[in-house]
């Protein structure tokens, strides 16, 4: 970043300041991953704590959280 101190230069537009969120996401979902599907998958108001998370007594992670994945057709979209 610059050491420019000038407001002018941190302005965002109006439209952009109010979509801030939706760009995030959208990003995240360009770069895929985990950390977008962390951000996105919701826990369904009924899921017992096994079914979310799936620890097991012998401690392995096995519930609809770490099975999550993404078939990133986000990621070609930008690309056409």
């Amino acid at each position: 970043m610059s050491d420019n101190k000038d407001p002018r230069l941190a302005r965002s537009h109006i439209i952009h300041s109010s979509r801030l969120n939706q760009l995030r996401l959208n990003q995240l979902a360009v770069n895929g991953g985990s950390s977008y599907i962390a951000q996105r998958l919701s826990r369904l108001p009924f899921e017992s704590d096994v079914s979310w998370s799936g620890i097991s007594k012998k401690g392995q992670t096995d519930g609809r959280q770490s099975r999550a994945f993404l078939i990133n057709y986000a990621v070609k979209i930008p690309a056409q």
